[in-house]
């Protein structure tokens, strides 16, 4: 056997078997279910989350599908002298099979680095892959000697990065790594391909519009889409983001706002489903011909008065034919929408549901709660069937919670994204955005966990570690999140609507649109631009906080005297030290947090004591009759 090919031969079982390696010592590796706290819920159904889904077709076409595409236009692009003949087409094929399944293996052992090493590494790798792609003759391009401190540093001494270079042609000869064959062109081409589209980059790939705050967004295994905004309506788009159809049947509530808070795809082209303000759940058929309503949220509990405002619907999840809905009312109910049947009611929790994900194929169920309480309970039993509560994270409210990494992911007001054992309820670690304002959404992959809210930055950690991997900017604040493969679909505050991004640059939005877009996002790139990654909270040091600010505790409460405007619904004391006589007032259907800020702007109160006024504010239009 020529020494070439041996040398190939070498690097491409090295490479499978590192990969093994790599997978065994995964934490929590398997298929995934992907949620966002009632607004993104691929389903489970017979499949799995789109990302299992990718990883089985790949396993079974034995490459990466889109790396495939790119070595065949490389191929194409390669000067005539290394070019196949048509002749060999089927040969070249064949062989450009063979580079790309060591390059995936390849990169699966890369991804163990840190975020800055892969990030100088990539740089120096692709540079010098992409001078031997344009000039295979230029005999500068084809040797990098192993002695420089730079190649040392950034290829020699990173894992995976040799044998990525070894995938585009460059074989480490002992002084150099050398570019050999004479389709090293091709092969430089496809790895530095491979490695631009894994370096997890963001670009546009469409615009949805809408008038209002986009609450709600949600994906399925096919890439359709779903919306649901403050305007009452729900959209279904392609995975294009051409606008399919408008569902439509919420309705404004008597005194308050209407709105659709959550959305959810049921498996196969089934439902899509909605909750919103109006308390109901509805599943509309796809070709939105007729669409079925379900109400419950917001009814007496234990004999007590029906709650203001507690019907509302803030989070769907669906897996396969389990349908969840958790409401104002502390309150989640499992729905059978194929017949019918009665609902069943869990519950009641300590406060308001923010958000619900499914885990382990509908065994379980966790809801994250106003009070930044965490529980976990059976939802193919009847209540109560309670598996644990954490109150790691009590006292900062939570804002949602999702499935990451074989865990349960949370984002609170404090500005912290935490990881809970999904067995035991433990939680193992917390990082900070370092963004500032609330966070509003998060959901979570089977290696990533992202989180957005007030200042525009979507954070994506990887999962578990929660370093952070990269920000992503948007055009304004960001209310809902949902992943899928190299997509993010994020739902954005007023007449923004929401944008679906990806990390494919073949697939990226070019022109003037993307461009507008991208300008946008400029305030927010800026903030995203200075922040620093925190270190990451292990254990008990990531739980929450409850001190008083300076300047003294805010206590919200006390019996409520005769609103001082009769165009307020709710009028509350304040009291702060030294700051006697405060009043806090709203009316019905106000946003908590909106009320929350307004209140602290108005009375010089420091953001960190957001959290405790917008809880007492949903609490009170959660209880009071």
């Amino acid at each position: 056997m020529p020494s070439l090919a041996r040398t190939a031969l070498f690097f491409w079982a090295r490479c499978k078997a590192l990969a093994a390696e790599v997978e065994k010592t995964k934490i929590g590796a398997r298929p995934g279910i992907l949620h966002c706290w009632g607004r993104k819920n691929p389903q489970r159904s017979s499949h799995s989350s789109p990302v299992a889904n990718h990883e089985r077709q790949t396993a079974a076409d034995g490459c990466v599908p889109r790396l495939t595409r790119a070595a065949s236009r490389a191929a194409d692009s390669v000067p005539r002298a290394s070019a196949q003949t048509s002749s060999n087409n089927s040969k070249t094929t064949m062989e450009e099979r063979d580079i790309l399944a060591p390059v995936d293996a390849a990169l699966k052992l890369f991804a163990v680095n840190d975020a800055a090493t892969q990030t100088a590494s990539r740089k120096l790798m692709v540079k010098a892959l992409r001078n031997l792609e344009r000039e295979p003759s230029n005999e500068k391009f084809r040797k990098l000697r192993v002695a420089n401190k730079v190649v040392q540093a950034k290829i020699i001494n990173v894992r995976g990065a040799q044998q990525l270079m070894a995938c585009g042609g460059f074989y480490n000869k002992g002084e150099f790594l050398e570019a050999l064959g004479e389709d090293c062109a091709v092969k430089a081409k496809a790895v530095a391909d491979a490695l631009e589209k894994s370096d997890g980059s963001f670009r546009v790939k469409a615009l949805l519009a809408h008038s209002a705050c986009v609450r709600g967004v949600a994906v399925d295994a096919q890439g359709f889409l779903a919306t649901g905004a403050l305007d009452n309506v729900v959209r279904l788009w392609d995975g294009k983001g051409q606008l399919v159809h408008e569902l439509r049947g919420h309705e404004k509530p008597a005194m308050a706002d209407g709105g659709v808070l959550a959305v959810a795809l049921m498996e196969n082209g089934g439902r899509v489903l909605s909750g919103g303000r109006d308390g109901r759940l509805l599943a509309f058929l796809r070709d939105a011909s007729a669409a079925n309503c379900y109400v419950g949220h917001g009814e007496p509990i234990d004999g007590q008065a029906r709650p203001t405002n507690a019907q509302n619907v803030s989070c769907v999840a669906c897996e396969g034919d389990l349908v969840l809905t958790g409401s104002w009312d502390r309150t989640v109910i499992k729905w059978n929408v194929t017949n019918d049947a009665p609902g069943t009611r869990y519950g009641p929790f300590p406060q308001s549901i923010t958000g619900i994900c499914i885990l382990q194929g509908g065994a379980k169920c966790a809801v994250s709660i106003g009070d930044g309480t965490l529980a976990c309970f059976d939802p193919l039993q009847p209540p109560p069937s309670t598996l644990w509560t954490s109150d790691d994270a009590k006292g900062a409210p939570m804002r949602g919670c999702c499935s990451a990494a074989g865990c349960v992911g949370t984002a609170s007001n404090d500005g912290l994204v935490r990881l809970f054992d999904a067995e035991t309820g433990s939680l193992i670690r917390g990082a900070r955005t370092g963004a500032e304002g609330y966070l509003y959404a998060v959901c979570g992959s089977d290696d990533a966990i992202y989180a957005g809210g007030e200042d525009g930055i979507v954070t994506k950690f990887h999962a578990p570690s929660l370093q952070v991997a990269l920000r992503v900017p948007q055009p304004a604040a960001v209310w809902s999140l949902a992943v899928y493969g190299p997509h993010l679909f994020c739902g954005l505050d007023d007449h923004f609507g929401a944008v679906l991004w990806t990390s494919d640059p073949s697939a990226a939005l070019e022109g003037p649109v993307a461009t507008s877009i991208e300008a946008s996002c400029h305030e927010a790139a800026t903030k995203a631009a200075l922040l620093v990654p925190e270190n990451v909270l292990e254990g008990a040091a990531a739980r929450a906080s409850n001190q008083g600010a300076a300047g003294g505790e805010v206590s919200m409460g006390g019996t409520p005297p005769p609103p001082p405007n009769p165009n307020y619904d709710f009028s509350f004391p304040v009291e702060l030290a030294g700051r006697p006589g405060l009043q806090i007032n709203w009316n019905r259907g106000d946003d908590p947090n909106m009320v929350a800020i307004q209140f602290c702007d108005d009375n010089g109160i420091p953001r960190d004591q957001l959290g405790d006024v917008a809880v007492f504010v949903q609490n009170v239009m959660a209880s009071q009759s």
